[in-house]
């Protein structure tokens, strides 16, 4: 047996709100906390993980490459 409710359409927009409120106030905190602080492979530490790789883009932390050769050339001298 199937259960429907309807929702104002305002009341969803404030829920939507919320949540992107929240959301902003969880990257936040992601930024602040220490990485060992947080389980290793928990999905906030591959939250973390992915901001921390956004930030060393935005610096420009990163090396492109013309091919694979070049790549395992440079992951051989460890760089």
């Amino acid at each position: 047996m199937s259960k429907s409710t309807t929702i104002d359409t305002t009341v969803i927009k404030k829920l939507i709100n919320e949540l992107e409120h929240l959301e902003e106030l969880k990257l936040h905190i992601l930024r602040i906390i220490p990485e060992d602080m947080l389980p290793y492979g928990s999905k906030l530490w591959w939250e973390k993980e992915v901001l921390n790789g956004e930030e060393e883009i935005k610096k420009g932390k990163f090396k492109t490459y013309k091919n694979a050769k070049m790549l395992i050339a440079d992951l051989r001298k460890g760089i």
